[in-house]
């Protein structure tokens, strides 16, 4: 565990922060943590709409929603595939990836088509849980490299 990155989190004293890396380490079950860093997550998820890791046929199959959710914080119309969250509304074309969360980090990855023009992935790693924390921070990025011309 002292390889991990210090997440804070009050799950386990309900009121404090504490340090989980000594409390609970993430890697030993996968309930939407990744135990990773922000290139890597980002590489990963740029390599899978790049079809380097599935095929194209997988990940058309991926993208076509199986639930329709409607309205969320900062999607349009939040759907989810196979395996991934998706805007289908979205200005940036269809805008797709995944979060995760537990005690001490908030993550999130998406990949925007078309984000002025360019195709953009975004990785993001808070350390410290609150709800959609990183999902936030991503879409927070996005709006500041479109409202400040960086693309």
């Amino acid at each position: 565990m002292t390889n991990l990155t210090p997440g804070f989190t009050q799950f386990f004293s309900g009121t404090e922060l504490q340090n989980m890396a000594s409390l609970y380490h993430p890697g030993w079950v996968s309930h939407g943590v990744v135990v990773s860093t922000a290139p890597e997550l980002a590489i990963v998820i740029e390599a899978l709409f790049l079809n380097k890791i599935l095929s194209p046929a997988l990940i058309e199959q991926m993208l076509s929603p199986a639930h329709v959710l409607g309205k969320y914080p900062v999607f349009d119309k939040l759907a989810y595939g196979l395996g991934l969250f998706i805007d289908l509304d979205s200005c940036y074309g269809k805008v797709s990836g995944h979060t995760g969360e537990g005690p001490g980090y908030s993550v999130a990855a998406f990949h925007f088509p078309n984000l002025v023009g360019s195709r953009i992935t975004i990785a993001t790693i808070a350390n410290q849980d609150k709800p959609d924390r990183g999902l936030m921070i991503a879409y927070r990025t996005v709006q500041f490299l479109v409202d400040y011309g960086c693309l």
